[in-house]
């Protein structure tokens, strides 16, 4: 049962996004009824990096030369409320979804065809500012309301979702909508519930389900061990375990900066560790197609109570409007060795899934935010990477260790415990040696996306600004807060036996051809409420298994640590 305080909260959330979309929208007319405005001509404009996309750093740029300043996370925030694709940039059409009017179904086509205009005229300069002010207003407002909405105790996603869902149909409703705006003492029309769709609905279909839900609510950071444990994002109720697995996380991140011989002792078991999971790789080099081992019965791995049969069968995970439950959730060993088919446990399978789908999501934005990072820094004109390690190694050394790294941490401001560090230098090592050279700084460092690779310096001797070591700061932000994030995550894997593990790989495995490829990742990832890029699938992939275009569950299973 959701406490008066959250549903208070969620009310006010709500009633935020449709006042401020409608604020929004009255700006998109006026910009729009200016017959100089042109969205072409104003993309261009803007789009002073790449011709044809729109960077954050483009739009802050824009509001600073106009005597407007903004922070760097309320302009991302805005970006990623437009981007289709979610890769930190806003193409042409995606330009139009932010400008252009969506309640006068006439003026988006005339204003697309003003051939005439060829420049950015002050009027049209001066509204386009008052929308981007409004907007940029609104995305801070409600990004402070989610913060808020977390911070209560009481508080979680599913429970908010089946407080909404009545009758159990899966999906919120206009109806449902309405009645609890009106429980709270306010009331909203057709128009307020369109102008809320804009915001949240991603499947275009008037309802919102489970996970166009979670992506609405999810702030930027979930409230952290300051605030509150990290046990929010849990649909089932049944989450005492993974509470208290959030509680010991949050004592770790209270530790006391380790002293220097401490850390090095953490360095040398860290060594050890490293030693054993290489012998323990080149032991297991071929995939796991096949596995000899006595099956173990998922129902004694589980601790917690998990929902009741009626429950779960009244949830959404089972009453998606959208997909074939009976067909996606079949297990991937169809028939035993008597040739009779097996009948797997589907509501509890379902969930473990809808579990896995939620997390790959959270490491999915984690990539997005990092790539965000990496590409702000790429764009600023005097950072190389030889600069940039020499402010991490004091003494000039060409390795850093772990110790150092923490250190380095410290005097960014930036709090961290020892197992973000050493799991951080883990993934970054080359060798099975606990340091890091530049070109491990490079892994961290270098985008992805090729056109703001091209822009980094490996070798300079101009120093780093200041502007630029502030990027270069924001990037060591993220990654610890994703690193720390991601070790959550894997705990909160770790709850998944082997061989629940192998019924939801023959889930994504659409094709059952024993490997995930990107169209089989796809699909699973929609059906959990995101479409994700060819380009951030193929990433995800070659994350998990070593540069292939594939995963198989021997890697399926290191993802999950289960190896």
């Amino acid at each position: 049962m959701l406490s008066r305080e959250s549903q208070k909260n969620l009310a006010e959330l709500i009633m935020k996004i449709i006042e401020g979309e409608n604020k929004v929208e009255i700006l998109r007319k006026c910009l729009c009824e200016n017959y100089e405005f042109s969205p072409y001509v104003l993309f261009k404009n803007l789009c002073k990096v790449y011709p044809d996309s729109m960077l954050p750093k483009d739009i802050k740029d824009f509001l600073q030369q106009n005597n407007e300043e903004v922070s760097d996370q309320d302009v991302y925030l805005l970006v990623r409320q437009y981007s289709s694709l979610q890769n930190g940039r806003l193409n042409e059409e995606d330009f139009s979804h932010f400008v252009l009017t969506s309640t006068n179904e006439t003026l988006p086509s005339l204003v697309v065809q003003r051939f005439h205009v060829k420049d950015l005229k002050p009027g049209v300069r001066f509204s386009f500012i008052s929308l981007l002010k409004e907007e940029l207003r609104l995305q801070r407002e409600v990004e402070a309301s989610k913060v808020k909405l977390f911070q209560d105790s009481d508080f979680s996603l599913w429970k908010a979702f089946e407080h909404l869902n009545s009758g159990s149909k899966g999906y919120i409703s206009e109806e449902d909508f309405t009645d609890f705006i009106q429980k709270s003492g306010r009331f909203i029309g057709a128009t307020d519930y369109d102008a809320l769709m804009r915001r949240i609905d991603l499947e275009d279909d008037l309802v919102i389900s489970y996970n166009e839900f979670l992506e609405a609510l999810l702030p930027l950071q979930i409230p952290g061990p300051k605030d509150k444990s990290q046990n929010l994002i849990e649909k089932s109720e049944a989450s005492e375990k993974l509470s208290i697995q959030a509680n010991k996380s949050s004592d770790k991140n209270s530790e006391k900066p380790l002293k220097k011989d401490q850390f090095e002792q953490s360095s040398k078991d860290f060594e050890e560790e490293l030693e054993n999971q290489s012998q323990k790789r080149s032991q297991n080099e071929e995939p796991d197609h096949q596995s000899n081992k006595e099956d173990t019965n998922p129902e004694q791995d589980i601790i917690d109570k998990p929902l009741d049969s009626e429950d779960l069968e009244n949830s959404p995970r089972f009453n998606n409007s959208h997909e074939d439950i009976d067909e996606n959730y079949e297990s991937s060993e169809k028939y035993n060795s008597s040739g009779k088919k097996r009948q797997p446990q589907r509501h509890k399978t379902a969930e473990i899934a809808g579990k896995i789908g939620e997390l790959l999501i959270v490491l999915l934005d984690n990539h997005r935010k990092l790539e965000f990072a990496r590409q702000n820094l790429a764009i600023q004109d005097n950072f190389s990477l030889s600069q940039a390690f020499k402010i991490i190694s004091k003494d000039e050394n060409e390795i850093v260790s772990p110790y150092e790294i923490s250190k380095f941490l410290e005097e960014l401001n930036i709090s961290c415990n020892k197992d973000v560090v050493l799991s951080l230098v883990k993934k970054l090592s080359s060798k099975d040696e606990p340091h890091i050279g530049i070109q491990e700084l490079s892994k961290l460092v270098l985008p992805e996306d090729e056109e703001y690779r091209e822009l980094i310096q490996i070798e300079s001797d101009e120093p780093i600004s200041q502007n630029t070591f502030e990027r270069f700061r924001e990037l060591w932000e993220v990654v610890v807060i994703n690193e720390d994030k991601i070790i959550q995550v894997y705990e909160l894997i770790g709850e998944i036996n082997e061989e629940e593990a192998k019924e939801v790989f023959a889930i994504i495995d659409t094709d059952d051809d024993g490997e995930v490829n990107s169209e089989d990742l796809k699909h699973f990832l929609k059906n959990h409420g995101r479409n994700v890029s060819e380009k951030d699938r193929r990433s995800f992939i070659k994350s998990c298994s070593g540069e292939s275009d594939t995963i198989y569950f021997g890697d399926f299973k290191k993802l999950l640590s289960l190896s």
